[in-house]
């Protein structure tokens, strides 16, 4: 009976170590496929903290509105609208960084298209006449092409009048029809605005031409650099408009 038992013992010892033949030839295939995630698991817990293994880089977005990253890193702001050089003249009252020139001309804005579509909020000057007969200016917002003319392309959108809504709202004005921009330059701080001759041809009498000067000085001096307006005919400084309104000197708000 023992005989018996050995012999059923040693048929069993060839299936244990098959067994475990199997077994080993399975975990060493498995290391094998799985060795590169081994590894960097092993680096990253027994490896250099100073240098662990940077599997996947992550960039910081950056805010559309101020540059600077949302997790408070700064980057440089993103120029959302860029004034050219001759706006630039024009606005800040000086030539552009390491240009000395004091005189800024400036040629008819309509032959002169916007930078990439880009536009700026202006304001222009229009009148209102109440049920009395007195005369008021006010403002009004544009949004004017962004172009190396900036005055003349506003004075410009200035000669188009109100809109039609401004219209309803009672909104006219009073610089007389075909009146043009020929050329504009800045010295210091004064406008010098060439209109054509139709400008002079008011059929409204005093209150029609102080008027229309308004409109163009609180226009014009709605740049920070120009404090006064010269206003000349056809390249040529004329004494009056109308008999008795000086035209021979700049005027400035203060004027009336």
């Amino acid at each position: 009976m023992s005989f018996h038992r050995k012999k059923r013992r040693s048929a069993a010892l060839p299936k244990t170590l098959l067994f475990w033949a199997a077994f080993f030839i399975v975990v060493v295939l498995l290391f094998i496929i799985n060795a590169p995630k081994i590894t960097r698991t092993w680096q990253n817990v027994f490896g250099d903290k100073k240098n662990p293994v940077d599997t996947e880089r992550q960039v910081e977005p950056v805010s559309p509105v101020t540059g600077e990253a949302e997790g408070g890193v700064f980057f440089p702001q993103q120029n959302i609208e860029s004034v050219p050089p001759g706006a630039r003249d024009i606005e800040e009252g000086g030539a552009v960084a390491g240009e000395s020139s004091a005189h800024v001309n400036e040629a008819p804005g309509a032959a002169l298209p916007a930078e990439d579509n880009k536009t700026r909020e202006r304001i222009i000057y229009l009148v209102k006449v109440d049920s009395a007969g007195l005369v008021f200016i006010n403002s009004a917002k544009r949004q004017v092409p962004v172009n190396e003319s900036p005055l003349v392309t506003t004075l410009n959108v200035l000669l188009r009048g109100p809109s039609a809504e401004e219209k309803r709202q009672g909104l006219i004005t009073l610089i007389p029809e075909g009146t043009k921009v020929l050329s504009a330059a800045v010295e210091r701080n004064t406008a010098i605005i060439n209109f054509n001759e139709n400008f002079i041809f008011n059929n409204f009498g005093a209150e029609g031409y102080i008027a229309q000067l308004k409109q163009v000085i609180w226009t014009a001096t709605e740049f920070p650099n120009i404090n006064e307006v010269q206003i000349n005919i056809e390249g040529k400084t004329v004494e009056y408009l109308g008999e008795t309104i000086r035209l021979d000197r700049p005027r400035s708000r203060d004027s009336f």
